[in-house]
């Protein structure tokens, strides 16, 4: 078997400092030259996937929250 091509998975949750789960948040990555690599939403339990090369910086911001 060959690899033709090898990612990452980064699996995540956004939460408040109550320790409850944000649904709906915007999750955007950046890659090391401030370039928008992809904009996600966290789902119901706040959690978010993210699939990237290996090997590269990333950088990831939410959207403003609002209480």
């Amino acid at each position: 078997m060959s690899i033709k091509e090898v990612i990452i998975e980064l699996q995540a949750k956004v939460v408040a400092t109550t320790g409850d789960a944000l649904a709906d948040v915007t999750v955007k990555i950046y890659d090391k030259e401030n370039k928008l690599v992809d904009s996600l939403l966290t789902d119901a339990t706040g959690q978010f996937v993210f699939k990237g090369k290996p090997n590269q910086a990333y950088k990831i911001k939410l959207d403003k929250l609002v209480s």
